[in-house]
C-alpha cells in the first residue's frame, strides 16, 4: 500500500524560528510545505521606525497604540530603550489610550503598569 497522497495538501507556513522543523512535520503527514519566515530580525541599531515611533510617542503626537502581540510589546520596548530611555518611554505609553488584541500583551502591559482603553474580545481577531 502506497502511503503518496495523489494530490497532497499544500500547506503555507509563515514559520521564522522552526522552519525546518514546521517543514518536516508538513511533509510527515502527507502535505507538500511552502514555508516563509513571517519576521525577520534586524540589529537594534537599524530600526529606524521603532526610533520613529517612540519619538514621536514621547512628542505627544501619537493618540492610540495598538499591541498585537506580547513578545512584540516586550521587543520594542527593548529597543526604544537603548536611545529614549525605558522610563520616558512607558511614561508617554501611560499617556495614550492603549488597545490590546489578546491576553499576551495584557500580560506585559500590567507588568509595565499601563493602562489598557480597549480589549478586542475573543476571538481576538
Amino acid at each position: 500500500m502506497s502511503t503518496v497522497t495523489p494530490n497532497p495538501l499544500r500547506v503555507c507556513s509563515f514559520e521564522s524560528r522552526r522552519s525546518e522543523e514546521m517543514r518536516a512535520l508538513i511533509e510527515r503527514h502527507g502535505g507538500t510545505a511552502t514555508v516563509a519566515a513571517s519576521m525577520r530580525e534586524v540589529p537594534i541599531d537599524l530600526n529606524t521606525k521603532a526610533f520613529q515611533f517612540a519619538d514621536a510617542l514621547i512628542a505627544r503626537q501619537i493618540d492610540v497604540v495598538v499591541f498585537l502581540t506580547g513578545v512584540g510589546a516586550r521587543t520594542l520596548l527593548e529597543i526604544v530603550q537603548t536611545r529614549v530611555g525605558r522610563e520616558a518611554f512607558l511614561t508617554a505609553l501611560r499617556g495614550v489610550t492603549v488597545v490590546v488584541r489578546g491576553p499576551k500583551p495584557v500580560v506585559v502591559l500590567r507588568e509595565w503598569d499601563v493602562p489598557i482603553a480597549v480589549r478586542a474580545p475573543e476571538p481576538n481577531t
